[in-house]
C-alpha cells in the first residue's frame, strides 16, 4: 500500500533477492521508502526476506505469536526452505 509518508508491504518475500526484486517493482511506482513490512505469519514464504528490508530501514510488525515462533524456530524454517529449493533443483 502506497501512503503519503511511505509504503506497507504484506509479507517480505520468501528470500533477500525475492525482497530486493519487490522493491525494485515498488520504485517503479512510487518514491515513498518502504516504512513497515507486515508479517502476515511465521511461515518461510511470508517472512525470510525480512533481512532486506530491514536493511532499507522498513520496520518489522509481527503478531506476537508469530515473532514467538520466527524467534524460536527460525533458523529451522530456514532449513527448510533451503532444502525445498535443493530438492526442486534435482
Amino acid at each position: 500500500m502506497i501512503t503519503e509518508d511511505g509504503v506497507v508491504v504484506m509479507n517480505s518475500g520468501d528470500n533477500y533477492l525475492l525482497a530486493q526484486s519487490i522493491h525494485e517493482e515498488i520504485k517503479k511506482l512510487t518514491k515513498q521508502p518502504v516504512k513497515f513490512v507486515v508479517l502476515e505469519n511465521s511461515q518461510g514464504h511470508a517472512m525470510l526476506g525480512s533481512n532486506y528490508w530491514q536493511e532499507q530501514g522498513a520496520k518489522i510488525i509481527a503478531h506476537k505469536d508469530a515473532a514467538k515462533i520466527i524467534e524460536a524456530d527460525g533458523a529451522q524454517i530456514l532449513q527448510t526452505m533451503r532444502n525445498r529449493a535443493r530438492d526442486k533443483a534435482f
